[in-house]
């Protein structure tokens, strides 16, 4: 057994635990210095990146170049923004001395490659002018094509590399730095993808990282931030559908239907070069959803004078009677907007409308059609999308049950084909292909096919292809004189299908119709010329126009035949439409609507049978039936509904021309939360 002993150190055990005393201390030192050296150089190139980001996203919204501005010389720590167009101006600065002391910005040596050639074409950009203003800066300048041009900031493998660093060694602007610490690049593609990355490229000379930090490059002095605009002032919000046109409830703002949503347009006045960004909040984080639950920027309207933000809102899932929404403006310094006389918030009320319009509005340009549907208290404005220059969707219909809607779409100078679209826009896609255009697409009753009419070597035939676009086929080849669906009436196209399927009426000098099974056709108008004719609910007759009056045939299939009399003196002369009862057809008289009760017909053909005068002033068209006692029409470019003995609403009011193309049937159950 060892004895126990107790002794103390020598000195040279002691100088031995010194010595590894010193370097554990200094171990642990290094470790210290090292750590936040390496958090530094990252965090402060994230940074970085998100000020370029900015700068680009700054560019493509409010359409003006945004620049990066770098003082000159081989080190920086600070980084300005500049923004303008003919007058750039600093607005925003970033200090990496503030939050990553010791941590500075190099541009890399000039002798490298040049950027390439990407043929875009900016006007908006003139480089003399914003290197007068600014002398003294390298400029990253973002365009609002996407382009990056730089000056003073070389370009080296497929980017402009900016290099970040603990400290540098003595270095100069023509060589730069012989070695860096922790290095990160932040490196900015020639169409704007900015990229961070570990470590140095070749272009700083292929530098070694070192354990500690070096000596920090001294803060570049002598440029400031130009004082703080006044805060914006928040102009009025609109809302799309604009609320003076539909009936709001007390204490409503503006209404939407529960499936749909509300467009919001926020505007704000302040300077040009200073960007303003927008944010909606729910009240409560439950008031529905947003386009977008961040602020983002706001673009500058410079016809206007004024910066402008489009949002989105949608009901939530759990049903209210009333939801409220407050807008927020800042500038980029966070400087909150002046309301000044106007409400920032908005209550939006939920409409529990029964049907849906389908209607096209022109563009600006009048270079194509833009689909859009709304519930017929005008509440709910969808837009479905809009055609690129060019291209324009000619017309549409609904399907039976609501969901979707069928187009005639012209693009690329291509004949026209049907594209069926979910009824919020969504899942478009085409059912027919191939030459002659397809155009004046009906949906048949039970929704699972379409009509449709083709031209194909000189001769328009009838047409019907299933709704998923599997099968088509035509139904009038070899028929002649050439075979239309119906004829124009301003966009409006009445119904072709008889409402049992059977049958699809069609003109070819007078009124034909084709059995869909069988593809037999017949004549139906006899001797008369008949131009419009409308189905009636039942399936048992057709109603046809001619000379002024309204005769009817049953649907017997003994055609041609004679046709029932049953109007005297109508006068009138296009767009018949039963109503969906079967008890009243409503028809275009001189430009104005008028009805007729069908319990009359059948009396004796020398007493005028009673017609009543919806309309006065003429200029009407397309009339339909919402219901029993409901109509709409298109007069002055737009569209209205009245309810029989009620004063017209208009329901549209767009700038420019809107076209009647249908309403769904009752929607009720579909709509209810």
């Amino acid at each position: 057994m060892r004895a126990c002993q107790d002794r103390g150190f020598s000195l040279i055990e002691l100088m031995l635990s010194g010595v590894l005393l010193s370097l554990l201390l200094l171990l642990g030192l290094s470790s210290l210095r090292t750590a936040p050296a390496r958090t530094g150089t990252k965090g402060a190139a994230t940074a970085v990146k998100a000020f370029l980001e900015e700068a680009a996203s700054l560019a493509r919204a409010r359409n003006i170049p945004v620049a990066i501005g770098i003082p000159d010389g081989a080190y920086s720590s600070e980084l300005f923004l500049l923004s303008g167009h003919q007058d750039p101006r600093i607005v925003q600065r970033l200090n990496l001395g503030g939050d990553f002391p010791g941590v500075v910005l190099m541009t890399g040596s000039p002798s490298t490659s040049s950027p390439p050639s990407l043929g875009l074409s900016d006007g908006t950009f003139d480089p003399n002018v914003w290197e007068s203003r600014h002398p003294k800066m390298k400029l990253l300048a973002f365009l609002p094509s996407g382009e990056v041009r730089s000056r003073g900031v070389p370009f080296w493998n497929d980017g402009y590399p900016l290099l970040l660093s603990y400290g540098a060694s003595s270095g100069d602007s023509e060589n730069g730095p012989t070695r860096v610490a922790f290095p990160q690049t932040v490196s900015i593609g020639p169409l704007g993808d900015i990229r961070q990355t570990t470590g140095a490229g070749i272009a700083f000379g292929n530098p070694e990282e070192v354990a500690a930090a070096l000596p920090s490059a001294p803060t570049v002095s002598g440029l400031t931030v130009s004082g703080l605009p006044e805060p914006p002032r928040l102009k009025p919000i609109t809302i799309f559908p604009n609320p003076d046109r539909i009936d709001l409830p007390p204490g409503v703002d503006a209404k939407v239907d529960p499936s749909g949503y509300l467009t919001m347009v926020s505007q704000a006045e302040s300077d040009e070069n200073v960007p303003l960004y927008c944010q909606w909040i729910t009240e409560n984080g439950d008031g529905g959803r947003l386009s977008a639950s961040e602020k983002v920027p706001m673009t500058y309207d410079r016809v206007k004078g004024y910066w402008v933000s489009q949002w989105h809102w949608r009901p939530p899932d759990v049903y209210q009677d009333k939801y409220r929404v407050e807008c927020q403006i800042t500038d980029i310094f966070g400087q909150k907007a002046i309301k000044g006389s106007i409400v920032t918030t908005l209550d939006i009320g939920v409409s529990q409308a029964k049907q849906r319009l389908l209607f096209g509005s022109d563009n600006r340009f009048g270079t194509g059609t833009t689909l859009l549907t709304m519930l017929e208290d005008g509440a709910g404005e969808k837009r479905l999308f809009v055609p690129s220059p060019g291209d324009q969707d000619r017309v549409g219909a609904w399907s039976p049950d609501g969901a979707r809607i069928v187009t005639s779409f012209r693009g690329n100078g291509q004949p026209d084909q049907l594209y069926v679209v979910n009824a919020d826009g969504s899942d478009r896609r085409p059912v027919t292909s191939g030459g002659g255009g397809a155009g004046n697409p009906e949906w048949s009753p039970t929704g699972t096919s379409i009509a449709f009419n083709r031209e194909s070597g000189g001769v328009r035939d009838v047409w019907v292809v299933s709704a998923d676009g599997s099968t088509t086929r035509n139904l009038t080849s070899g028929f002649s004189p050439d075979a239309n669906l119906n004829l124009w009436q301003n966009g409006y196209l009445p119904a072709v299908w008889s409402p049992d399927e059977k049958y699809i009426a069609f003109f070819a000098s007078q009124i034909w119709v084709v059995n869909v099974a069988t593809k037999a056709t017949a004549k139906v108008s006899g001797s008369k010329n008949a131009t419009r004719w409308a189905w009636a609910p039942n399936s048992k007759e057709i109603a046809l126009l001619a000379g002024g009056e309204i005769f009817t045939y049953p649907l017997d299939e003994t055609w041609p035949s004679e046709p029932t009399r049953r109007t005297q003196n109508a006068q009138a002369n296009t767009s018949l439409q039963y109503s969906p009862d079967g008890s009243k057809i409503v028809f275009l008289s001189s430009g104005n609507l008028e009805t007729v009760a069908v319990t009359a017909f059948g009396v004796d053909p020398t007493t005028p049978t009673p017609t009543q005068q919806i309309t006065s002033g003429g200029g009407c068209a397309c009339p339909g039936w919402l219901d029993d006692e409901t109509l709409s029409y298109r007069k002055s470019e737009d569209i209205y509904v009245l309810t029989l003995g009620e004063a017209p609403k208009n329901l549209t009011d767009h700038p420019r021309p809107d076209w009647f193309y249908g309403w769904t049937k009752d929607l009720s159950g579909v709509f209810e939360p």
